[in-house]
């Protein structure tokens, strides 16, 4: 194909792929990358990227400590994935799990309730995954409460479901979105957890892409799961030449 990867020792990927159809602008993209140093610099980029990797892997720098898995559900089956992910990191990278729950009104009969819920479910993970589980009811605004959480109990990640108990279609929820945006801490947004299952039984490595926009938010992403043992890393950065050329001031083919 048109991509150009740069492999690199151990089990990691840089990967360059230009978003282009037709062979009119294959040509226009071959020469582009003859004409700048455009290519060779997205690809120094995802190199260091990758070389930050190996070091997260080889233990001289670790983006997760000795702190505790906070796994936010809503009692609902679309919860379950939430469960199951938070259990197999907790599982594998050696963690406490904190399992909560947070209800907007907080009424006797529903704290109740949940609490036998939320100890059901937490007896099944001991069981299961033989980790550490603690549980916590909590009322207030579900994504505000799991944030005040997170600080008072410097977690390491927050793990959520994609969807909320509305189940809509294939769209993000609105808690995992609010904390995707606000959260200091890394988040763990589950929705389909087969793969991390074996991972965390030591069975097989998990393949694992990061999209790179080579900033910070990219760069903190790489170090969470660079940290992990086990991992298969593959780092791409796709970009188009002509918006890249606008974007770095460069002139065109």
């Amino acid at each position: 194909g048109r991509g150009k990867s740069a492999r690199l020792p151990g089990p990691w990927t840089a990967s360059f792929e230009p978003s282009l159809d037709g062979e009119d602008l294959a040509e226009a993209t071959r020469r582009a990358r003859k004409r700048c140093a455009q290519a060779q610099f997205f690809r120094q980029q995802l190199e260091r990227f990758a070389q930050t990797a190996r070091k997260r892997v080889a233990g001289t720098i670790s983006a997760l400590g000795p702190r505790m898995i906070l796994c936010g559900i809503d009692l609902s089956v679309a919860s379950e994935p939430a469960l199951r992910a938070a259990a197999a990191l907790a599982k594998k990278l050696g963690r406490d799990l904190l399992l909560v729950t947070v209800l907007e009104r907080l009424e006797p009969a529903g704290q109740v309730g949940a609490d036998v819920h939320l100890e059901r479910e937490a007896g099944a993970l001991r069981r299961t995954y033989g980790i550490s589980v603690e549980t916590s009811v909590e009322r207030g605004a579900p994504e505000e409460r799991l944030l005040d959480i997170a600080r008072e109990r410097a977690v390491s990640l927050i793990v959520v479901g994609a969807e909320g108990a509305s189940g809509r279609s294939r769209r993000l929820g609105s808690v995992p979105e609010y904390l995707c945006q606000k959260s200091d801490v890394p988040v763990f947004v589950a929705r389909n957890v087969d793969n991390l299952l074996p991972w965390s039984q030591h069975a097989r490595p998990l393949r694992v892409l990061v999209g790179s926009g080579l900033g910070d938010a990219s760069r903190s992403a790489l170090e969470l799961v660079g940290a992990w043992s086990d991992v298969t890393l593959t780092v791409a950065h796709v970009a188009w030449p002509f918006g890249e050329h606008y974007r770095l001031g460069v002139s065109g083919p």
